[in-house]
């Protein structure tokens, strides 16, 4: 409950509030309490209308970025991958980085997820990467990314996916600290909206963490990054089998459950 609160005071005010302790009159209370959630809403706007701003900048610039690359020091940004053009590098993960690219013939902006070299010469990965795709072509949830085309260009394995601007949570809670219980009330439903409709199509997220809960312009969440994913029916996937081998610890391990920790093949919707 700090998190909406600014400052050592406000947040020993509001600590009080919550914990019900008669240190101050009501009034006072409620004055501390309107106070601290004024705050927080500022925050909480002023961080919506910053995503704003960046994604308006990016749309603007995006004509330009061709002929005058927004990461200069990136020698891939300016180049062309298959279809696609890079603009600018967005993200990176252990399997590989994810690119702001452009449509060529229609010019629709979009996310490159590639897969490096090394990583796609692990059998597992690479199939991993490629049932990502299959599962997520399969998907239509507000609340998850969509997954568009999967392909190969001079040995380089992407996925092409829904462009979704903004941060994720993490990147946001880095830049401007704890957010209001509102806010995260809001965030918490949306993605939990999302992990249930995954779980009513038999798909179990298994990576479920701030990095792969991403907040776009429109303060709205999104699921993203299903390479982890682990299906009831494997056999409906094209290769028909099951990736994940018995006592298999999978996920990242600040976030996983004790269950999945000890076997990710047997886990369900409450892991």
């Amino acid at each position: 409950h700090k998190c909406s609160a600014q400052g050592a005071e406000g947040a020993r005010l509001e600590y009080d509030i919550v914990l019900g302790e008669r240190r101050l009159s009501e009034p006072r209370r409620k004055a501390a309490y309107d106070a601290a959630l004024r705050s927080a809403q500022q925050a909480y706007e002023a961080m919506i209308k910053a995503a704003q701003e960046e994604t308006a900048a990016e749309n603007r610039g995006a004509g330009k970025a061709a002929a005058q690359p927004s990461q200069p020091h990136d020698r891939n940004v300016g180049k062309r991958l298959g279809k696609y053009q890079l603009l600018e590098k967005v993200a990176v993960s252990s399997t590989g980085p994810v690119y702001k690219a452009q449509h060529q013939a229609s010019g629709a902006v979009v996310s490159l997820k590639m897969l490096k070299p090394s990583a796609a010469q692990k059998a597992e990965v690479l199939k991993r990467f490629q049932r990502e795709f299959k599962v997520t072509r399969q998907l239509s949830h507000p609340n998850l990314v969509a997954g568009f085309d999967l392909a190969e260009d001079g040995g380089i394995h992407y996925l092409s996916m829904e462009y979704v601007g903004g941060a994720d949570l993490n990147q946001i809670l880095k830049q401007h600290g704890s957010l209001p219980v509102e806010g995260v009330m809001e965030f918490m439903v949306a993605a939990a909206e999302g992990l249930a409709y995954l779980h009513g199509q038999g798909i179990y997220l298994r990576n479920i963490k701030p990095e792969n809960l991403f907040v776009n312009h429109r303060g709205q969440i999104k699921i993203s990054n299903l390479i982890l994913a682990k299906l009831d029916d494997e056999g409906a996937m094209a290769d028909g089998e099951n990736l994940t081998q018995q006592g298999q610890m999978l996920g990242s391990v600040d976030f996983l459950a004790p269950e999945q920790a000890a076997d990710a093949s047997s886990i369900a919707g409450r892991a």
